[in-house]
């Protein structure tokens, strides 16, 4: 920054206006770099004011301001050289894709949708970085959603797919297109992106990716890399998805990997969760593995809940407690 500085300071009446620009230029960021970003939306604001010499520094100026903005939380800040870079840059591309992405991160879907159909399919910024549209499908897709139009949300999700292309994270995407959509969309997957998803999936784990891989299942029942995901998912799994698990997983041939079952061997999980997994293993299937694992829970209940869990197990597995 000190060189900077000094560059700046150095700067007399016969130092060409490009030459002035570009080194109060390279003082802002300098003064971004340091965190001194007070100094830099100062001077960025002077150089504005006074009119811009060459449109290539001020699109990079106009890039620096709206890290900056972003980094100190100043919308106006943010929006002012969002402004500045669409009408600096020789292909504004970058710059809109930057809009739709803030606009969507604020919850602004007529912006981000407006940004992104301003995009081309595929472009060349003014530094030869590529920028394509098909980037900023999970924007789209949200805008689209967030404006009522699931049903265009879903061929725009369906164009990027059959293009080879991922539309977003699981999670994410089954939230956004609902459970038909997303099974409808999940049909269309290649093998590619099949396996992909479900990677993800046991990547992620979480409720609502977990939500994904069942309607992954439904477009695909008996998909072996979906049941593999599901026996690698199951110490996520709860109670109740587990029973809807095991059934699948039994009807395509692979009891082995029976989720009940393995809860209740599971000695990291809650007795009361392995009793009832066993219970509902041996009521359901009559597998004595889940029989084993009642037994051994059972021995581990804490004091004075036993009553509580015994009306549970006369539920869902009538008997069976008093005939163990």
């Amino acid at each position: 920054m000190a060189l900077a500085q000094r560059m700046v300071d150095a700067v007399g009446p016969d130092t060409p206006p490009a030459e002035r620009e570009s080194r109060r230029v390279h003082l802002v960021r300098s003064y971004v770099f340091a965190g001194r970003h007070a100094d830099a939306v100062e001077l960025a604001e002077q150089i504005r004011v006074e009119g811009f010499v060459v449109p290539a520094t001020a699109a990079s100026l106009a890039r620096t301001m709206y890290s900056a903005g972003l980094v100190i939380g100043d919308d106006a800040l943010v929006q002012r050289w969002l402004d500045v870079w669409e009408e600096q840059d020789a292909n504004p591309a970058s710059a809109l894709a930057a809009r739709a992405r803030y606009a969507a991160d604020r919850g602004d879907a007529h912006a981000t949708l407006a940004a992104v159909r301003a995009l081309p399919t595929t472009t060349l910024n003014a530094l030869g970085e590529e920028v394509r549209r098909i980037e900023l499908l999970h924007e789209e897709i949200w805008a689209l959603v967030r404006l009522g139009d699931r049903r265009r949300a879903l061929k725009v999700a369906a164009a990027a797919v059959d293009a080879g292309v991922a539309p977003g994270a699981p999670g994410a995407l089954g939230v956004l297109l609902g459970h038909e959509r997303t099974v409808a969309l999940a049909s269309r997957l290649d093998e590619r992106l099949w396996g992909e998803y479900v990677t993800r999936c046991v990547m992620d784990a979480t409720d609502e990716t977990r939500t994904f891989l069942r309607w992954m299942h439904e477009a695909r029942p008996g998909d072996a890399k979906v049941l593999a995901a599901v026996a690698l998912l199951r110490p996520t799994l709860s109670l109740e998805e587990a029973v809807e698990w095991s059934v699948d997983l039994r009807r395509h041939g692979a009891a082995e990997q029976c989720p009940l079952v393995a809860f209740a061997a599971d000695v990291r999980v809650e007795p009361r969760i392995r009793a009832l997994a066993g219970a509902l293993a041996w009521s359901a299937y009559r597998d004595e593995r889940g029989l084993a694992g009642l037994e051994e829970a059972l021995a581990l209940v804490p004091a004075g809940t036993e009553a509580a869990l015994l009306a549970e197990l006369e539920v869902v597995a009538p008997g069976l407690v008093g005939a163990a």
